[in-house]
């Protein structure tokens, strides 16, 4: 839970976030694991002769996939 620290020189409150570790957990390595994979797999199939139709839309989405996740762990001040 958060703290609310005054300023006395400021006259001000300041909000003290609670300390974030930097290490991800074995469950966001899973799914950063996860979403890479998908993410080679999905390309590795795009340059084959028989690949689907919408594999370009599915990369896309998988790479998006990737993206939100990183960056959201990125934002969180975890180091990938």
């Amino acid at each position: 839970m958060a703290k609310w620290d005054a300023d006395k020189n400021l006259g001000i409150f300041k909000r003290e976030e609670p300390e974030v570790s930097k290490e991800l957990t074995p469950f966001e390595q899973a799914e950063l694991r996860f979403l890479r994979n998908t993410v080679d797999r999905l390309q590795d199939e795009k340059y084959r002769r028989d690949a689907r139709p919408d594999i370009n839309k599915d990369l896309w989405e998988a790479r998006e996939h990737l993206d939100l996740f990183v960056r959201g762990l990125r934002e969180e001040g975890r180091s990938i």
